[in-house]
């Protein structure tokens, strides 16, 4: 969520922020899924943003969540990790990707 806002305000586009709901972080989100994520290195210790991002994105339910983050939270390495810990705890894995990956775009254009 916070990277989508940053590509907002980069695109100079307050009219456009003001449609994107904020998620709250649920009492259930902390500490279980979190924890649950750093505890299975899915992420680790100083990543726990990161692991409250990927916690709040399966509580939500949201289908794709989007980031620029390839050092913890899209990850080819982490991924299957990070689906384990969430079908565990009874979510849904959601599948974290690039807008640009969302959008079927490669680097070629």
């Amino acid at each position: 969520m916070e990277q989508l806002l940053l590509l907002c305000r980069a695109l100079s586009s307050p009219t456009l922020c003001r449609f994107i709901p904020a998620l709250s972080a649920r009492p259930r989100t902390q500490p279980g899924h979190t924890e649950a994520l750093i505890n299975a290195k899915a992420l680790p210790q100083k990543a726990i943003g990161d692991s409250l991002r990927i916690a709040m994105s399966a509580v939500h339910g949201l289908d794709y969540p989007l980031t620029w983050n390839y050092s913890h939270i899209d990850n080819a390495e982490t991924k299957p990790i990070v689906r384990k810990v969430c079908l565990a705890e009874g979510y849904a894995y959601p599948e974290i990707c690039t807008p640009q990956e969302l959008m079927g775009v490669d680097e070629n254009g």
